[in-house]
């Protein structure tokens, strides 16, 4: 007479089970690599002014983290990465993004310069701003933070400070320094939202660096 199942059988369930959520996202992965592919028809190839901090870090060893953060400020560019580039991302930055524990906060500031990009014809999209921006939304489980009192009033505080960092050059230039800019407006109230939030922010933009002594924390 067959005995009742034991727990080897309840393990081989949960295994099966384990292979069809798999299945799941890696359906859900190739639905949303062909969505974009569809609907980004052009991006300006350093849309975000991010090339030199980009060549930077590629010459740089950058310490993994000893611990990940439980919130995170997701900065434009990083999230356009994760859109359509993810190999672009650092190795914090995918343990970040992929960590269920971390909570991924968007500014409506990173919205406003995406829709001021997609306006002066810098990333054009065949789908209206509006549903690139929900679809993204929902497929990376992003929380939206709207700008509250606190960071409006830090965007009136903020002092940058004028500093330069060693770049490697072109093929044939040695290394050339490059004077981080405080003049994008969407970047200081980005920070304005980190500080007031009390989170990093998570960028591979150098020019963050010219906030660190307003109190931004960064991560890359």
């Amino acid at each position: 007479m067959p005995t009742a199942p034991t727990k080897p059988l309840k393990k081989e369930v949960d295994k099966k089970e384990v292979d069809k959520a798999d299945k799941t996202e890696a359906r859900k992965e190739v639905a949303w690599q062909k969505w974009i592919k569809q609907n980004v028809v052009y991006v300006s190839p350093d849309v975000w002014g991010t090339d030199f901090s980009e060549r930077y870090h590629a010459d740089k060893t950058i310490a993994d983290l000893r611990k990940l953060p439980t919130r995170v400020l997701v900065d434009t560019p990083t999230l356009d990465y994760l859109v359509r580039d993810p190999s672009r991302l650092s190795h914090n930055a995918l343990l970040i993004l992929n960590d269920a524990d971390t909570e991924c906060i968007v500014s409506m500031a990173t919205w406003w310069e995406w829709a001021e990009r997609v306006r002066d014809g810098q990333y054009m999209l065949r789908a209206d701003f509006g549903a690139f921006v929900t679809r993204m939304t929902k497929s990376f489980g992003l929380a939206v933070a709207e700008l509250n009192p606190q960071a409006m009033n830090e965007f009136t505080r903020l002092q940058a400070v004028n500093q330069t960092v060693e770049v490697a050059g072109g093929s044939k230039s040695g290394p050339a320094n490059q004077l981080l800019s405080n003049e994008n407006i969407f970047n200081r109230w980005l920070v304005a939202h980190a500080v007031s939030l009390e989170i990093p922010l998570l960028t591979p933009d150098l020019n963050f660096g010219a906030y660190k002594k307003a109190g931004l924390k960064v991560i890359w």
